[in-house]
């Protein structure tokens, strides 16, 4: 008896299908930090599908985020130019669309021509120019501090500044270009402020068709000092620059007599001093009959005596020779080196404007001058009356 076959249905397989909306993401920004670095940012998609996200610059996947499921991306040191940078939603079923987004990065110029000069001692004006092979629509300004406060930020149509009353001391200046990708490094510059002291102890010695002056340099600032400047009659007459300047001058360019006015200025790197004293000189023939009559090296009377404010100092020299005039007061104390330069035969004459060796008056009352050269010295008295 044949055996009977069994039919029958097994248990189902189960499949679960998810169907979803791959979203993309949404307000995709870029922006740039430090000058090189681009920053992207999106709204986070709201889907419990999401795998990552991915990022393309151009073609190109750049590496994996560190954060994938987080919605920004940093990419330090992006290369020079134009770049389109796209995100995409990675879900289980597939991607979502792209979403682009472009970014220009541009090397971050600093000021071009960054210079400052000193006015008034205390006075620094700024000056700068543009940065050089820039697009000017990426540029918005300036930023400038000193010592590490910032003064001022400017638009990009400003480029000068002025700052007054400064200390004197050395300041430092940072000059900044700022962009719409970030700030530019720093030009640099250094203003050291020092006060500009005058020549000191202006004199004159009158002789035949020439007038010899001399001074002393100020006390100090030494190492700034780049010349001077001799005005005579109120005009700029010559000036001497270092290291051939001396500190001493003879204007040949005179006609006897006939008085002029003599004053000095020093010139410094930050500018010119105020004014030494002004002094007065009228050169005078020396006729062969007085040098003849000059058989010996002599000092004589000085005139006016007494005296307010100036006096003339006369002496007659046998031959050339170095000669120093010096002022004592009744106590016996210098008051002044009036001269001490190598003069030509013949008679000589040097005014002292009743100031001592520190430019400041003396008071009214008896002095003495005192004329030395080898081998020779002698001593008289004056007045001063005021």
């Amino acid at each position: 008896m044949p055996k009977s076959k069994l039919y029958g249905v097994s248990e189902p397989a189960i499949y679960t299908v998810s169907i979803y909306e791959l979203l993309p993401i949404a307000n995709l920004s870029a922006a740039i930090s430090n000058g090189y670095n681009a920053l992207l940012e999106w709204d986070e998609v709201e889907s419990e599908y999401l795998v990552q996200y991915l990022v393309y610059r151009g073609e190109v996947l750049l590496s994996p985020n560190p954060e994938p499921s987080s919605p920004y991306f940093h990419y330090a040191d992006v290369p020079i130019g134009q770049h389109t940078y796209t995100v995409v939603a990675e879900y289980a079923n597939g991607v979502s669309p792209a979403v682009s987004v472009s970014l220009e990065i541009y090397f971050l110029v600093v000021p071009s021509n960054f210079s400052l000069s000193v006015e008034n001692e205390h006075d620094v004006l700024l000056t700068w120019e543009a940065p050089i092979d820039i697009n000017p629509l990426h540029l918005m300004g300036y930023t400038l501090s000193r010592d590490a406060v910032v003064l001022i930020e400017t638009p990009a149509n400003v480029l000068t500044f002025s700052e007054n009353e400064l200390p004197f001391g050395q300041h430092t200046y940072f000059l900044f270009a700022v962009y719409e990708n970030g700030v530019s490094e720093a030009a640099e510059l250094v203003a050291e402020l020092y006060q500009l002291f005058p020549a000191q102890n202006l004199v004159a010695v009158e002789g035949d068709a020439f007038v010899l002056l001399s001074w002393e340099a100020g006390a100090e600032n030494i190492n700034h000092l780049t010349g001077y400047i001799i005005y005579r009659d109120n005009e700029l007459f010559t000036a001497l620059s270092l290291p051939l300047a001396e500190l001493s001058f003879t204007d040949s360019a005179v006609t006897n007599d006939i008085t002029y006015e003599y004053y000095v200025t020093a010139v410094y790197g930050n500018g010119e001093s105020p004014a030494s004293n002004t002094v007065s000189a009228t050169p005078h023939t020396t006729d062969e009959e007085d040098l003849v009559s000059i058989t010996k090296t002599e000092l004589y009377d000085n005139y006016p005596n007494p005296f307010n404010p100036s006096t003339n100092i006369r002496f007659g020299l046998k031959n050339d020779s170095v000669v120093t005039i010096l002022i004592y007061n009744v106590r016996g104390q210098k008051v002044r080196e009036l001269l001490s330069q190598n003069l030509k035969q013949g008679k000589q004459s040097v005014t002292w404007d009743g100031k001592d060796d520190f430019g400041q008056n003396v008071s009214s009352g008896i002095y003495f001058y005192v004329m030395k050269k080898r081998e020779y010295s002698a001593v008289k008295k004056m007045m001063l009356l005021k």
